[in-house]
């Protein structure tokens, strides 16, 4: 009667191949390593600009203090709507610019989550090889085995065999379970990247809308300075 010792092992490997999504197929690893390097850059390159804008909106808002401590007039209002204006203009070019990031952060994300997909995808398919593989040496009994008059010295091989391929299914196994929660945590950072993503969209628009405002604050000034000379022309012209 055929016997399979393994009936755990089996259980819990084939509970690893299961597990998990559909994988796509692998793309081209030249290709894919070109393409990681080119945003590696392309991340690094918009953090230098996103450290430029800050060290330009800190100045600008240095200034901004600076006219705070001016005496009341409208000339300082629409100063200090001037430097509100260009601090806002920088915020706002630092929203852009942390957006641009963050779509090359999840593009490379993806990227990996694509590699790593690969891996885990070749891994199930040398699992499933290997579980096959020993199935079968497990079914020829010591009966069967003798029946085709094996040499002792043929039955030390064959046992040393079986031995080789449950050390090569554990560590199959291993580096599967290791795949997989690699591709866990990648995707939750991907899904994070996406959150922060909407967060520096909502405040990009709400600072937009803030610099309009401010801008109609200070047409509303100039407006307002414009009444007053004219005032004062009409007065010097009465004396």
């Amino acid at each position: 009667m055929k016997s399979i010792r393994y009936p755990l092992l089996i259980i819990v490997l084939t509970g690893l191949i299961l597990s998990g999504p559909v994988f796509s197929q692998t793309a081209e690893e030249g290709s894919d390593a070109a393409t990681a390097d080119s945003l590696r850059q392309g991340i690094e390159a918009k953090n230098a600009e996103l450290q430029k804008i800050l060290e330009e909106r800190a100045k600008i808002e240095k200034q901004l203090e600076e006219t705070g401590e001016l005496k009341g007039s409208l000339q300082k209002e629409l100063q200090t709507i001037n430097y509100t204006i260009n601090q806002l203009n920088l915020s706002i070019k630092a929203n852009q610019v942390a957006l641009e990031k963050l779509s090359l952060e999840i593009e490379s994300l993806n990227g990996e989550i694509k590699r790593v997909e690969v891996v885990i995808e070749n891994k199930k398919e040398t699992i499933g090889k290997l579980m096959v593989e020993l199935q079968q040496k497990d079914r020829e009994s010591f009966i069967i085995t003798l029946l085709k008059s094996r040499s002792l010295a043929e039955s030390v091989a064959e046992s040393q065999s079986i031995a080789t391929l449950q050390s090569d299914l554990v560590a199959s196994a291993e580096e599967l379970r290791v795949a997989q929660q690699d591709m866990i945590q990648k995707s939750k950072e991907e899904q994070t990247k996406q959150k922060k993503k909407q967060v520096e969209q909502v405040t990009l628009v709400s600072r937009q809308q803030i610099v309009q405002d401010q801008k109609s604050s200070k047409n509303q000034l100039l407006s307002q300075t414009k009444n007053q000379e004219k005032i004062y022309q009409q007065q010097s012209a009465e004396l």
